[in-house]
């Protein structure tokens, strides 16, 4: 993933950048268009949707106008046997230069495969890719590491090495 790609966020990544407090960084650390899927915005509520609508209006982030054929969403859905959200992204991200930011294990395994290991990304890989370009340093990222586990995120646990790769431009970036 390069900063100039355009993103198409899943509900989880959201949600753990928002618990972070990192989203409206990572939303300025990257700068291609940003946007979630009509599914993903539907899937949100209270403080992670007012935050997206306020995003929306000052046009930080958007809504993908991608349109996906309802059977098709439908049964890729209970072909790949994963979320409403999550496929509706892949869809859209599907057959044009966009790349999917998800935590869902096994969405990112379908995006992949679907399109592109290099297209998909996750909040480990932001981190990461946030400490090896100097917005965060060691304390700040294993901070909000904490922040969203402590809230509910589901992400896989790192060792201080990695971090430090992260942090020399060495670690894989795919998180």
């Amino acid at each position: 993933m390069n900063l100039s790609d355009s993103v198409r966020f899943d509900t989880c990544s959201w949600i753990n950048l928002v618990n972070c407090g990192l989203l409206e960084t990572v939303l300025e650390f990257l700068k291609g268009q940003k946007a979630i899927v009509g599914a993903v915005q539907i899937e949100m509520n209270g403080l992670y949707r007012e935050l997206f609508d306020a995003l929306q209006s000052a046009s930080r982030c958007g809504l993908c106008d991608s349109e996906v054929d309802p059977e098709e969403l439908q049964e890729f859905v209970r072909a790949e046997n994963i979320g409403q959200g999550e496929a509706h992204s892949i869809l859209a991200c599907r057959n044009q230069d966009i790349c999917f930011v998800c935590d869902d294990r096994r969405a990112r395994q379908v995006a992949e495969r679907v399109i592109g290991k290099d297209k998909v990304i996750g909040s480990i890989g932001i981190l990461c890719s946030l400490l090896a370009t100097g917005v965060l340093n060691i304390e700040e990222t294993l901070r909000c590491l904490d922040e969203m586990m402590k809230s509910g995120g589901f992400l896989p646990t790192m060792d201080e090495d990695y971090w430090r790769r992260c942090e020399a431009g060495e670690a894989r970036l795919k998180q």
